[in-house]
């Protein structure tokens, strides 16, 4: 493959991100990873202050960690210490989960993920976690936190999506989610 000079700064800066998170969570002491699925879908869901003191009080403790993707904070930057979550590069599902297993891999310490998500796109988590992890899944529990989107015209826009989406041939959707 040939690089552009664009293509290779951006090659070289994702590099540098996910050398940082792999640091980052391994060297902290947490047994349970928070995962946060995009959701800048039309601004149906922003984290508000009252959802960071949930994540940051209630449910993450002392040995959480917050796992986020850019989209996620585009309207809502997390109201935590920097050293407790990390921002990935990937945006897609499934390479989202193929990013997040490698920072776990490096923290043996992690019994538990929660993710968090819409319920927009549950059955395209669920598929894309059983995918990247496969019958590896036993290892580590997993739960799910499902924030309700009021009903609108955009959030039946986004059902629809995910419903196609979550449909196509796996090889079909691979190659989309490199070509994005």
């Amino acid at each position: 493959m040939r690089f552009t000079k664009e293509k290779e700064e951006k090659f070289s800066s994702q590099h540098e991100i996910l050398e940082q998170n792999s640091k980052k969570i391994a060297n902290s002491n947490i047994e349970q990873a928070y995962v946060i699925f995009p959701y800048n879908q039309k601004n149906l869901w922003i984290p508000d202050d009252k959802f960071w003191l949930e994540i940051k009080e209630g449910m993450m403790g002392n040995k959480g960690f917050l796992i986020c993707s850019p989209n996620a904070l585009v309207a809502a930057r997390p109201k935590i210490d920097d050293s407790r979550y990390l921002i990935t590069v990937n945006e897609m599902v499934l390479n989202y989960w193929q990013e997040i297993r490698e920072y776990l891999e490096n923290n043996l310490r992690i019994q538990s993920i929660i993710f968090i998500s819409t319920d927009i796109n549950l059955k395209r988590i669920w598929r894309d976690f059983n995918i990247v992890y496969g019958k590896e899944e036993g290892k580590i529990k997993v739960k799910e936190k499902v924030i309700v989107v009021p009903s609108s015209f955009w959030k039946t826009i986004y059902k629809i999506r995910e419903a196609i989406v979550f449909n196509l041939p796996i090889w079909l959707y691979k190659l989309l989610g490199e070509r994005r």
